[in-house]
């Protein structure tokens, strides 16, 4: 098991008092409040939404303090939906509380995603016991536990991938579309992609196809296999959320093959896009960006620009050759 963890860094209304010292990271300042039952609601955190595996385990802890008797009450909100509260009592000196488990409960998802890490809020909540004073929280902490399957015969491996240095995203809608090119070093059957997304408005399904392409690197024909993404269910953080894609039976691709992985959204505008984060100085050398403003009838390849993309699949089994005798 592997353990990584993150930080609120966000709020939106201002309960306490200097809630902007709640997200900053700092443990040496401190948002602060002497009203009852007073809670602050923190909205984001510092998950960037990387899959670094399977999730096993959530929880949640704060940094603070108060007179030793009163309690700061933990509401996990679940993509908008209350969880339920766990109850933390402080030392009367700053530092950290025992975490506590968010895995399950009312509203909690039940299988975790690192989307719902990232979409993940906090109510705190200031319980006085007694003769109630001040309470202060200087951060509150979310670490998560993972762990990486090692893959076995059945498990689809990572091939093709360039997944780092994104600075900039691209919209896709109606008759816009968008590619990246890529060139397999091995055969091997692609059975789903996982793409860096974000949204604006409703942008509605997204399609993410492969196809053939010509020697410029351009997409020909028609798809080869497809999947689809719910494209109002994306984040709209526009730092973007690794999401996968399953691509149907998937294809056979050939080994130094170039081929394209397209992304639309045809009932989108420009009001409503799914956003693919980009490189606009990428490092990719077995592919490239392209682009569509026709519906896929003409495209653009640029050789300076990478979006973020991993294919993932099964190796294609190597027959071993035959020797035929003849008496």
């Amino acid at each position: 098991m592997a353990e990584v963890t993150y930080y609120f860094n966000a709020y939106t209304i201002g309960v306490w008092t200097d809630p902007g010292k709640m997200v900053d990271g700092d443990t040496g300042t401190f948002g602060y409040t002497s009203t009852k039952n007073a809670e602050q609601v923190l909205t984001g955190n510092s998950c960037p939404g990387t899959n670094l595996g399977i999730i096993t385990k959530v929880e949640l802890r704060l940094y603070g303090y108060g007179d030793g008797d009163d309690r700061q009450d933990l509401m996990p909100v679940y993509n908008g939906a209350a969880g339920d509260t766990r109850q933390i009592t402080p030392a009367s000196s700053p530092g950290w509380t025992a975490y506590v488990d968010i895995t399950t409960g009312t509203n909690a998802p039940a299988v975790w995603t690192w989307n719902d890490v990232v979409t993940l809020d906090v109510k705190d909540k200031f319980v006085a016991i007694a003769k109630g004073n001040t309470a202060y929280c200087a951060r509150i902490d979310i670490r998560v536990t993972y762990e990486t399957p090692t893959p076995g015969p059945e498990d689809p491996p990572k091939y093709q991938h360039y997944d780092s240095g994104d600075n900039i995203i691209a919209g896709v809608y109606g008759n816009v579309w968008r590619g990246q090119s890529f060139m397999p070093a091995t055969a091997h059957k692609i059975k789903s992609v996982w793409l860096k997304l974000a949204r604006l408005g409703t942008p509605g399904t997204g399609t993410i196809s492969i196809r053939a392409t010509d020697a410029a690197g351009k997409p020909t024909g028609s798809d080869l296999c497809s999947g689809t993404i719910d494209g109002n269910s994306l984040t709209t953080d526009t730092a973007g959320v690794w999401y996968e894609i399953t691509l149907s039976e998937g294809y056979d691709l050939s080994a130094d093959t170039f081929y394209a992985m397209i992304l639309r959204a045809p009932s989108g505008d420009a009001s409503k896009q799914i956003y693919w984060r980009q490189n606009t100085a990428g490092t990719y050398s077995g592919g490239c960006f392209v682009h569509s403003a026709d519906s896929g009838a003409t495209w653009t390849a640029d050789w300076t620009r990478d979006y973020m993309f991993e294919e993932w699949a099964e190796a294609i089994p190597t027959l071993p050759k035959q020797v035929i005798i003849v008496d």
